[in-house]
């Protein structure tokens, strides 16, 4: 809607700004992808995506990429909210809580449901418009994207993982355990690590 308002008004380039990033990563997805054709493999990630996609964009997320079998979200990015680190960890949570349900009403006929592991981290990034005038894509760029990304790589499925920023922000909202230090790969200093509980004490 802001890129359609302001016509010549979104430029390559972006802002510096405190966010909250999400990262949901798909288990499974290269075996199965090895025996289904690539029509039905696409279905069946639409089918996925088209879930999750939903309770992000209600959380008040912007989902920034598709890549494959990952899907990438960002809070408080266009607008304000203060409340981006909890709308994140709902999201995260709510993930897990609709994929569950999808489990006894998988959707199209498909049975076969994926798990996902979702990393969260909050902190400042760069966050703007990356690419070329005929192809642009809103996006959020720096360290704290990149542990972000690790974390969802490092969860397993029906985990929802957090970093110590995070925690912070939601401890008196969400139960968390503690899972301490932990090595993330393609990060040179262990990250703490926090595991989102789905019972909320809000």
């Amino acid at each position: 809607d802001k890129v359609i308002s302001q016509p010549g008004q979104v430029q390559l380039g972006g802002e510096r700004r405190v966010i909250s990033v999400l990262f949901a990563d798909m288990r499974g997805f290269t075996p199965l992808s090895e025996i289904l054709s690539p029509e039905a493999l696409l279905e069946l990630l639409n089918q996925h995506f088209a879930l999750l996609g939903q309770v992000i964009t209600q959380a008040g997320g912007e989902i920034t990429n598709y890549a494959g079998d990952m899907v990438m979200a960002v809070f408080n990015g266009h607008n304000d909210q203060p409340d981006h680190a909890s709308r994140a960890v709902l999201a995260g949570l709510e993930i897990q809580r609709a994929l569950k349900l999808l489990e006894t009403q998988p959707l199209m006929g498909l049975p076969f449901i994926f798990d996902f592991g979702v990393g969260i981290n909050c902190g400042e990034a760069v966050v703007g418009y990356l690419g070329c005038d005929s192809r642009l894509e809103y996006t959020a760029i720096g360290e704290m994207v990149n542990i972000a990304s690790r974390l969802s790589g490092h969860a397993a499925g029906g985990q929802v993982l957090l970093t110590r920023a995070v925690y912070e922000k939601i401890a008196a909202q969400f139960s968390s355990l503690d899972l301490g230090q932990v090595s993330l790969r393609g990060h040179s200093e262990s990250v703490w690590v926090y595991q989102a509980q789905t019972d909320s004490t809000d």
